[in-house]
């Protein structure tokens, strides 16, 4: 039983580790634990998953202040010795986007806000950073959330039809998420009155927001790995479940869609592209993507 729940976890951290663009550079079984190195010669850690009548165990071991290491760290939820606790806010609001970098799918972005009730009431859901959760896990926790925060969250989501009219527009993909971040935002604005504002950061140009927003006694905070923060990690998870659940309307049409925009996305693409045209991806993708002319030049 523990060795499947070991090697359930070791698929986890691997997709989890990927969509960080990390890899194993080889993965192992032995007879008490699974073994998986990643990195290069200069740069290289070890995770060993345990398996035994006491339980699961993980040990990683590499360089701790190599940028493997720290990212292993995260997705294994390590806190570094030398951190200290973070106060987190008592009353805020947290946004985060998903879909910004897959070729088919839409954009989306969510803000949630949270006050010490709220803060509770989520507490032991295991909420985090969505990239560190399987896609189960996603929907499950998405609809709880979308449950227990209802009004006190909100979503801006651009079907790839809108998304190609509104780039055409902005001709910047951060120009266009800073819309939709301010849109979100402001949308609880309209009803909430937090004390700081937490963005994950998508770029270094400060988020403006229009003069319509009143705030006045409101910290805008724009930082990366924001995710650390509650309402962000909520606002993350949201966004994902929104962007897959486009994709399961799609399979349920007959359309199935890979996400990301690795060659995978190029050889599927190219096939639809070979059965549509054009006119297939106006509906279904960002056309800006490089995949969109890439496509074109692959062989059936």
């Amino acid at each position: 039983m523990m060795k499947k729940t070991a090697f359930a976890e070791k698929n986890r951290i691997i997709e989890s580790l990927a969509k960080r663009n990390i890899v194993p550079v080889s993965s192992s079984e032995k007879q008490y634990n699974f073994e998986i190195i990643f990195g290069n010669k200069k740069e290289k850690c070890s995770l060993n998953i345990y398996f035994g009548k006491s339980g699961v165990k993980k040990v990683l071991q590499g360089k701790k202040d190599s940028e493997i290491y720290d990212c292993i760290s995260e997705v294994l939820g390590i806190q570094k010795a030398e951190e200290k606790p973070r106060l987190y806010p008592s009353n805020y609001i947290g946004s985060d986007e998903s879909g910004k970098g897959d070729f088919f799918g839409p954009l989306v972005v969510a803000a949630v806000y949270l006050n010490q009730d709220l803060q509770k009431n989520i507490s032991g859901l295991g909420v985090q950073d969505s990239k560190n959760l399987s896609p189960l896990q996603i929907e499950k926790l998405g609809k709880k959330l979308l449950d227990i925060l209802a009004g006190n969250y909100s979503t801006e989501i651009l079907t790839p039809t809108d998304y190609n009219q509104k780039y055409s527009a902005y001709k910047n993909l951060n120009s266009l998420l800073e819309s939709l971040h301010v849109q979100a935002i402001g949308n609880l604005l309209e009803k909430k009155k937090p004390e700081q504002i937490i963005i994950d950061e998508f770029s270094k140009k400060a988020v403006t927001f229009d003069n319509k927003y009143n705030l006045t006694g409101i910290e805008v905070i724009q930082r990366t790995k924001a995710e650390e923060f509650q309402a962000v990690a909520a606002a993350s998870i949201i966004a994902r479940y929104k962007f897959d659940c486009w994709f399961k309307e799609q399979e349920n049409l007959g359309i199935i869609l890979p996400k990301g925009a690795s060659n995978a996305v190029d050889e599927a693409a190219a096939k639809y592209y070979k059965k549509y045209g054009d006119a297939f991806f106006e509906k279904y993708a960002k056309l800006h993507f490089k995949n969109f002319i890439k496509m074109k030049n692959i062989k059936i």
